[in-house]
């Protein structure tokens, strides 16, 4: 095991024209790296060379933990652990520390401070079979995480194909009409409904405002949670829901979901239009309001914890085309997002698979 180290970062020409990858923490599982180093910029450091086929481990940060088999040769820094072995297949090792990862950095790195060191991670005490096993295990979860991947490109690839399709259909053309938002919706705000009332028993439907940052997307057609209680702000059928507030930033307010379905209770801090149906459709409006968010950025305000003023948001000036052109831009959106569905399903379906076999070989 050896880790590496970084050139010093004044002298261009351990830099300028370099041609060996220099792998760090956060590229251990690229094919690719933004920086390079020259051969000079090796020699005269503690950078250490590593092979196609290593096994590299991060040793620090956010990506603690995190290890894969090399896809390039190249040179690592201080945060990176090369791990060879002659009685250890790399790919084996590579699933095994994975499957083992969240209880490392458990023990390790608690409360996520400190970092991994090479002394960590030679303490570790695991029961291996043979070579001929490891290879055997290694091809099987190998070929699961070939169909993850390929369904993870395909994700990606549909969704960039939504982002260019939505700036497409709603930029705004000549016959759209410029509506103030606060003339085509009525403005409301949930209530009454905490993270504690929650009951997978529940008889009523309902949303919390934090899921609309987690659990849904643009269209809401299946609500996830129940609870027993009553009382409180119901959903109307197309109704647009925003969250109220968060901790981050303002951008993620910017976050528009329609609902399909009424009498759904809306928790607290929980924006909700809803619109005039003879003007407005308002899953449109759920996908509309993602191309205004620099506009709808000056509805926000706070700092450690972030508001949209959803009655000055009543101001913004949009522009819509006609009910007609409105049903059909969302019928496009809609094929898109129903395909990503089925995607998202079928890699639940393939990393519940690895899941299980993982723990079959590990656990």
């Amino acid at each position: 095991m050896f880790s590496g180290g970084t050139p010093l970062v004044s002298n261009k020409q351990f830099y300028d024209n370099g041609n060996i990858p220099f792998i760090r923490s956060g590229e251990i599982s690229s094919s690719s790296t933004e920086l390079f180093i020259t051969e000079e910029g090796l020699l005269n450091s503690s950078a250490k060379k590593v092979h196609k086929g290593d096994l590299l481990l991060a040793l620090y940060g956010a990506t603690s933990g995190n290890v894969a088999v090399s896809q390039i040769s190249g040179a690592i820094n201080q945060a990176v652990l090369c791990i060879r072995s002659k009685f250890i297949h790399p790919g084996f090792l590579c699933h095994l520390l994975t499957y083992n990862q969240s209880g490392i950095t458990a023990k390790y790195l608690q409360g996520g401070q400190g970092n991994l060191s090479a002394e960590i991670i030679k303490s570790l005490v695991f029961r291996m079979p043979n070579k001929q096993e490891q290879l055997s295990i290694t091809k099987t979860l190998d070929i699961i995480q070939q169909h993850i991947s390929l369904v993870e490109k395909q994700i990606s690839k549909y969704e960039n194909i939504k982002k260019s399709t939505e700036k497409m259909l709603l930029t705004p053309k000549a016959d759209w009409q410029q509506v103030r938002l606060g003339d085509i919706v009525d403005y409301y705000k949930g209530c009454g409904l905490s993270k504690e009332k929650l009951s997978s028993n529940g008889n009523y439907p309902c949303i919390l405002y934090g899921e609309l940052f987690t659990k849904y997307n643009e269209i809401i057609d299946e609500v996830q949670s129940k609870t027993f209680i009553t009382e409180g702000f119901s959903s109307s059928y197309d109704d647009v829901l925003l969250p109220g507030s968060t901790t981050t930033c303002g951008e993620d307010l910017i976050k528009a979901s329609a609902i399909l379905q009424d009498d759904v209770l809306l928790g607290g801090d929980i924006i909700v239009l809803r619109p005039n149906k003879r003007i407005v459709c308002g899953r449109f409006l759920a996908y509309l309001i993602s191309q205004y968010k620099k506009d709808m950025l000056k509805y926000t305000q706070g700092i450690t914890i972030i508001h949209l003023q959803g009655h000055k948001m009543m101001d913004l000036q949009i522009k819509i085309p006609n009910l007609v052109v409105q049903r059909d831009i969302v019928n496009n959106i809609i094929k898109i997002d129903e395909h990503l569905k089925q995607l998202r399903y079928s890699l639940d379906k393939l990393c519940n698979i690895k899941t299980g076999m993982m723990s079959y070989f590990f656990g």
